[in-house]
């Protein structure tokens, strides 16, 4: 009984982690794309 509680537990835990870093990942790639438009208005302000 305790054995499969373990495993559900960590069946749960690796979900959450394949969750995360995935959205770790688009939020990231969001983040650059946000930055380098931002320098583009910027340098085209400047210029």
């Amino acid at each position: 009984m305790n054995y499969t509680n373990e495993k559900i537990l960590v069946c749960e835990n690796s979900r959450i982690l394949i969750f995360f870093s995935n959205n770790i990942r688009y939020i990231f790639t969001y983040f650059i794309r946000i930055v380098k438009s931002n320098t583009q208005l910027i340098g085209e302000y400047l210029n």
